[in-house]
């Protein structure tokens, strides 16, 4: 099996590392920066933290050209929310319409922009991963908490003996995974616990574990995750937590060393997810006729963030 992972980032490093062990895949990245893809094709993908894991420069299939990879059994989509419609653009080269999409991205929409592009609903299939990583630099990451990455189909007539396939595959991995028939509520319920967890441990700078030792910041986070959890609940969706209190607080303490990526973006000058995390909720919210403060408030608070990194670049390449 040919299977493609689109954004070397952490999550795709990391996926990528345990991929490479099996020699039945013929594993490919695809990226959008030469100078990265150079990197790792010359140094391999280093992981270390709670996993370690190298993988030599021969074993790395690298290539900022989709049309070297020709077509693809599997693509992993890794890549941010807004860079979603171009990554999709861009891969097109090496894919048909028999060829497996497999978002595992944060935020809301990316299932309908995946299909938007590709003009098909079906062979897309969506999921979440609890894993958490932080880029260091490339193709170097710290493993700093484990999870399970669940995954199902986003239209029935996607064959769901493929869907365990691709299960079977992550899971000799070393990739725990399983199959839900409702990848809506586990796309919701990761996107409640983002948007308390990286919001906060964006504004406060601080790691995953450093947040609930704080009574504020805790405080802030519990009642962040309910009042998320009140507009998935009005739109009919069922979490696969009964408590986002309690589970919130337990994502953090099983990630404790981690960096939400949210945080990583703010500090490596980059563009954020807020708009398909907080802003995806307010915008439903907003629909509903529901009152969401504490959502209101992170989502300004970040977006100041963003552009105040902004006019400090700015202002540093003008000196």
């Amino acid at each position: 099996m040919r299977i493609v992972i689109v954004g070397p980032g952490a999550i795709g490093c990391l996926f990528a590392s345990h991929l490479s062990k099996l020699p039945c895949i013929d594993l490919w990245i695809l990226d959008k920066n030469p100078s990265r893809t150079k990197y790792i094709k010359e140094h391999g993908i280093k992981v270390r933290g709670i996993s370690k894991i190298d993988v030599r420069p021969e074993k790395i299939n690298i290539t900022t050209n989709p049309k070297k990879i020709k077509n693809s059994d599997l693509l992993i989509l890794c890549v941010k929310s807004h860079q979603t419609k171009k990554a999709i653009e861009k891969v097109s080269p090496c894919t048909s319409k028999n060829t497996y999409i497999l978002t595992l991205q944060n935020g809301l929409n990316n299932i309908e922009t995946i299909e938007k592009v590709l003009k098909r609903k079906n062979n897309i299939i969506a999921g979440i991963t609890s894993h958490g990583a932080t880029l260091l630099s490339p193709g170097r990451v710290r493993h700093a908490g484990k999870g399970q990455t669940i995954i199902g189909r986003t239209n029935k007539k996607t064959n769901i003996k493929d869907v365990i396939k691709i299960k079977k595959i992550f899971n000799d991995a070393n990739i725990e995974t399983k199959i839900t028939d409702d990848v809506k509520s586990v796309i919701w319920s990761k996107l409640v616990l983002n948007s308390a967890i990286n919001p906060v441990g964006t504004i406060s700078f601080k790691k995953n574990g450093e947040i609930i030792k704080n009574k504020f910041l805790k405080d802030i986070l519990c009642k962040t995750a309910e009042e998320s959890a009140k507009v998935a609940k009005k739109l009919g969706i069922k979490l696969i937590y009964k408590n986002p209190s309690k589970k919130v607080i337990d994502v953090c303490k099983k990630t404790s060393e981690n960096y939400n990526s949210m945080l990583q973006d703010i500090l490596n000058n980059r563009k954020t997810e807020i708009d398909y995390i907080n802003g995806a909720i307010i915008k439903k919210a907003k629909e509903l006729g529901l009152e969401i403060p504490y959502n209101n408030m992170l989502y300004y608070l970040v977006k100041f963030l963003e552009e105040e990194r902004i006019k400090w670049i700015q202002q540093k390449s003008t000196r």
